[in-house]
């Protein structure tokens, strides 16, 4: 089950470097199993990554054996923390999502506008954090005080998916795309009322 998982995640990272949204070294991802978590290397482009050169620290932070983990190992150690029922989580950097937290965060926006009920129903209400060098420990600090359903919008920065497998975060990763890509190309308007927004919090893809 362990090695299913990894194997899981080193294919959710070939779909992302596929799509464009991990270029050059950038994107991360992980897995956990138990106390164990399972995380791409520093420096590893997502197309390479594969089970065996994973690095490996505890839910602690602790590593374990001589791979270090991508330098934002503990935006996904925050995340696990927040959220328990979290198996996986994927980070990588889409351009419209991007675009869209780069506008929204000089609006000073809390969540990103939901434009159909498939975003909704597949990543929740998505919180925007606001802008944080990637790898500062204060990025770390706000995601956990972060309410956030399966998904956060990272400021001028990218998106972070959670859920209880590599590609159900994956899912969510394609809704927030999709979701900001019609987001831009609206103007910024037309999104759902807070009470359409209500009725599909309820319900899941």
């Amino acid at each position: 089950m362990a090695a299913d998982l990894r194997d899981q995640l080193a294919r959710a990272c070939q779909a992302l470097a596929q799509r464009g949204w991990g270029t050059s070294t950038s994107g991360n991802a992980s897995v956990r199993i138990g106390q164990d978590i399972y995380l791409t290397a520093t420096g590893m482009p997502l197309a390479e990554v594969t089970r065996r050169n994973l690095a490996h620290t505890k839910l602690d932070g602790r590593t374990v054996g001589s791979t270090r983990p991508t330098k934002e190992a503990l935006v996904h150690l925050a995340i696990y923390a927040n959220c328990p029922e979290a198996a996986a989580v994927l980070h990588v950097h889409p351009a419209h999502a991007v675009a869209a937290s780069a506008l929204l965060g000089r609006r000073a926006a809390r969540y990103v506008p939901p434009m159909t009920p498939q975003f909704v129903m597949r990543a929740g209400r998505v919180s925007l954090v606001p802008y944080f060098p990637p790898g500062d420990l204060a990025l770390a600090a706000a995601i956990r005080k972060c309410p956030a359903d399966r998904a956060i919008l990272l400021q001028n920065h990218g998106a972070l998916a959670f859920a209880a497998s590599p590609s159900q975060a994956l899912g969510i990763l394609e809704e927030l795309e999709e979701n900001c890509k019609v987001w831009l190309l609206s103007g910024g308007r037309g999104f759902l009322t807070a009470s359409q927004e209500r009725l599909l919090l309820g319900r899941s893809m």
